[in-house]
């Protein structure tokens, strides 16, 4: 059995990182308890009081923890994640990765040197929804892929976020935190492992169908996630993805077990994470002006 800690609990994602891979099968023995903010903590022992905490060293340097799970401020993932894989272990790690493309030189250097995985448990890879809408568009139906449009509207949420939620250094930017996920479904969609950022695109083409996601909610009004509408030349149908399995976890174990990337290539988790931070940095602000 697997055995993991979870370091750095400053996002309410660990809840979900650290349950599912239980779900899988893994065990989680210990937790380092330093935390910017103090509701995660709480929240954390509450769901899983049977876990002990420990120091961040004592957990990095103990032989018998074979990954750890990351949810510290962005602008810290970077840092622990090389200490754990200069220590043998793998790692799993909340989106974004890094927030600086000398944090993803020196991940990559350390992934390199050390054999191990780094691996940022991206939206894509946990939704459904996402991994029935790859099934579709590979299988022809809607004809060649030429265009994805990705929205991801979020609630600001301001009371439940500590202060660098809104500190740029610190999580890396909009398009770097949230965009991320926007860019790893488009190279998921496009069978690609890398891209280039452009500021636009001008042509004129034609497609057999849609197909449109509501990972969260559904606008009309149906309960439940993981929501799916496709429309092609002779129909449109509702695809309820909900009830799908989500195979990230369980293959993320498979890998540390296997030495292999079935969960997601390492090659595509570093694109990624260059091209959010390559949008980031070339990104236009636009200042609505005052009436």
């Amino acid at each position: 059995m697997p055995r993991f800690a979870a370091i750095g609990l400053d996002h309410r994602h660990i809840y979900d990182l650290t349950q599912d891979l239980l779900d899988e099968g893994a065990e989680c023995v210990g937790y380092n308890p330093d935390t910017t903010d103090p509701r995660v903590l709480a929240g954390f022992r509450k769901r899983f009081p049977q876990v002990p905490q420990a120091e961040t060293m004592r957990l990095l340097e103990d032989p018998a923890i074979d990954f750890v799970v990351i949810a510290a401020r962005p602008c810290d993932r970077a840092d622990l994640a090389i200490a754990a894989m200069q220590r043998g272990k793998d790692v799993m790690v909340d989106k974004p990765g890094v927030t600086t493309f000398d944090q993803l030189t020196a991940v990559e250097r350390a992934v390199r040197e050390t054999g191990r995985i780094w691996s940022i448990s991206l939206g894509r890879l946990a939704s459904p929804a996402v991994q029935e809408a790859l099934r579709i568009v590979r299988s022809g139906e809607l004809g060649r892929l030429v265009h994805t449009t990705s929205l991801g509207p979020h609630r600001l949420n301001r009371a439940l976020r500590p202060s660098w939620f809104f500190d740029t250094p610190a999580y890396g930017g909009i398009i770097n935190d949230i965009g991320v996920h926007s860019i790893d479904q488009f190279l998921a969609l496009a069978e690609a492992d890398d891209a280039e950022i452009v500021s636009c695109t001008v042509g004129a083409f034609g497609t057999e169908g849609t197909l449109e996601l509501r990972k969260n909610l559904d606008i009309e009004g149906r309960e439940g996630t993981d929501h799916m509408f496709v429309a092609n030349r002779t129909a449109t149908r509702y695809v309820d993805c909900s009830g799908l399995p989500v195979t990230y976890y369980r293959n993320f174990l498979a890998d540390i077990a296997q030495r292999s990337e079935t969960a997601m290539p390492q090659r595509q988790t570093f694109a990624v994470c260059r091209l959010a931070l390559q949008a980031q940095a070339q990104a236009t602000r636009y200042a609505a002006q005052r009436r």
